[in-house]
């Protein structure tokens, strides 16, 4: 089953990044640039799991990742930022991170920490 990811970045470098390692791996995705345009997208729903950047315009990654939980608890969402720190790891683990990645992770760790929510989330 192919999963449909939404995916907010604002950096057009590391979106498409991201659009052409998803796309590889098979899975279906949106990307929105700004937190109010992926805080609209969590409101309509039809995703399965999300990545989700910290520093983004509009909403914050931190509010977007807390309305997206409000809306739907379960779906699994992995952050990717460039902030890492024992605070920001706090901080997205009490707003309802299910992971949290450096944007240094290689390829085969982001997919395979998808692969990994994905398989959790069926568990579900």
């Amino acid at each position: 089953m192919a999963h449909n990811i939404l995916v907010a970045e604002d950096d057009d470098d590391f979106a498409k990044f991201l659009g052409d390692l998803l796309q590889t791996a098979g899975y279906r995705y949106v990307i929105f640039k700004d937190g109010l345009a992926a805080h609209r997208a969590f409101k309509d729903g039809g995703f399965d799991l999300a990545i989700l950047d910290l520093a983004l315009p509009n909403f914050s990654g931190v509010e977007v990742l807390r309305f997206a939980k409000h809306k739907n608890r379960k779906i699994p969402i992995l952050v990717l930022t460039g902030h890492d720190t024992p605070e920001t790891r706090a901080l997205v683990k009490d707003a309802g991170g299910a992971s949290f990645l450096d944007k240094k992770a290689t390829p085969e760790t982001i997919l395979k920490e998808l692969a990994a929510l994905a398989k959790r989330s069926a568990n579900e």
